[in-house]
């Protein structure tokens, strides 16, 4: 686990993912990825490509640092899919494919 914000990559059995801005020393439900979105420079995570896009995502949140609640957009093969909120309280969000 790191606590410093940087870019990282990991590989799947569906292809390899990219984080930027990007620590590993917090968990939530066992595992999770901290995005930095603290600036316009906003960190990002990058799934593989997803041939014909996706059914359902799901998606648990948490706020671990101060600062204000958010949104975090999730886009689909370059498509705005939906949004994910986030706050000081665990959140779970699911999009469905339109």
């Amino acid at each position: 686990m790191n606590s410093s914000y940087s870019n990282r990559t990991w590989t799947t059995s569906d292809g390899t993912w990219n984080a930027t801005r990007a620590r590993t020393d917090q968990t939530l439900n066992s595992r999770a990825i901290v995005i930095d979105v603290r600036t316009d420079s906003a960190g990002s995570i990058t799934t593989p490509t997803v041939t014909g896009g996706i059914e359902d995502l799901t998606v648990s949140t948490l706020q671990v640092f101060t600062g204000a609640p958010g949104i975090l957009n999730v886009y689909v093969n370059d498509v705005l899919a939906g949004d994910i909120p986030y706050s000081s309280s665990v959140q779970t969000t699911t999009i469905s494919r339109h």
